[in-house]
């Protein structure tokens, strides 16, 4: 078992499908765990904090078997979002990301931020002069959001649209067709993860940015772009997000289908939304929800208070 970050009660869990240094949230998680050292104080030691990287829904965790009665899992990267009811006596406390509800000892845990966040985090820009950006990875819960894009920028083509999406989506691959916006939308496509915009380049574009279209990933509705944004003062249009406590009364504009969107585009153009409200409605959200500093202090009081009770 391997010890992080020079804490003698912190172990990356040997059933981890990567070591520390090869994941995305890296620094979050370092910066997570200090802030909740912060926290609990003196308390912190009376923990045993296992960190787990897997993708696996039913995997069982080297640690399920340690007998500790503080014993707390923290467990990123599967983003099928299924509850672990598998595990949850084997720990005092479970802290899953990307799950769709909290029940008995297992709480949802925030994304965090990507490693190249941390450089840029400071940045900030006093002009909004882009009203809707997006810049991500067409994969294939994306095919509708471009196709969408596509025939609201190209709408004398519609005749097309009786074409098979996956044919379609392969011609405009094929076509190199990857920007989709216009004057002040702008919609940018790649064709893999983490080969679109430098990631300097793309922190700019959100930061000029007064609206962030948030999309489906791979697998979840949650995204690492959901927390970038808000990060950088934009408002956020996602698709819904999960049933749980740090997403309840999110300010998002959401969507169920692509004609709720493009109503949302419309009500936008028409300056129908106070966006001057909506933006100090995330700004508030975000300081209070997710910030590491926000995120630690919810750990912590949850940690505590189960502390409390078994004692």
């Amino acid at each position: 078992m391997k010890l992080l970050f020079d804490y003698n009660n912190i172990y990356l869990d040997s059933a981890s499908a990567y070591d520390i240094s090869e994941v995305n949230e890296r620094e979050y998680v370092k910066e997570l765990l200090y802030q909740v050292k912060k926290n609990l104080g003196s308390y912190f030691e009376s923990f045993q904090f296992y960190i787990l990287f897997s993708h696996d829904p039913l995997i069982v965790p080297e640690t399920a078997c340690i007998e500790a009665k503080n014993k707390i899992l923290f467990w990123f990267s599967d983003e099928s979002g299924t509850f672990p009811k598998h595990l949850v006596n084997n720990y005092c406390l479970i802290f899953k990301s990307y799950i769709h509800k909290e029940y008995s000892n297992v709480y949802c845990n925030p994304l965090g931020y990507v490693n190249e966040f941390v450089s840029q985090a400071n940045k900030n820009s006093k002009t909004k002069d882009i009203e809707i950006f997006f810049s991500g990875n067409l994969n294939a819960n994306r095919y509708g959001l471009y196709k969408f894009l596509f025939f609201r920028k190209y709408n004398f083509l519609k005749l097309i649209k009786i074409i098979p999406d996956q044919v379609l989506i392969k011609l405009f691959q094929k076509l190199k067709i990857n920007k989709l916006g216009r004057g002040r939308f702008v919609f940018l496509f790649s064709n893999k993860f983490k080969s679109g915009l430098r990631y300097e380049k793309y922190f700019e574009y959100l930061l000029r940015s007064k609206i962030i279209l948030c999309p489906k990933g791979f697998h979840s509705n949650e995204t690492f772009r959901h927390i970038e944004a808000l990060h950088a003062g934009g408002i956020i249009i996602s698709e819904e997000m999960p049933m749980v406590s740090i997403y309840k009364n999110n300010p998002f504009l959401t969507y169920k289908s692509y004609p709720e969107l493009k109503k949302i585009f419309r009500m936008i153009s028409k300056k129908n939304f106070d966006i001057e409200k909506l933006r100090k409605l995330h700004k508030f959200f975000y300081y209070n929800r997710f910030t590491v500093d926000a995120i630690a202090k919810r750990i912590s009081t949850i940690c505590f208070n189960n502390y409390i009770k078994a004692e």
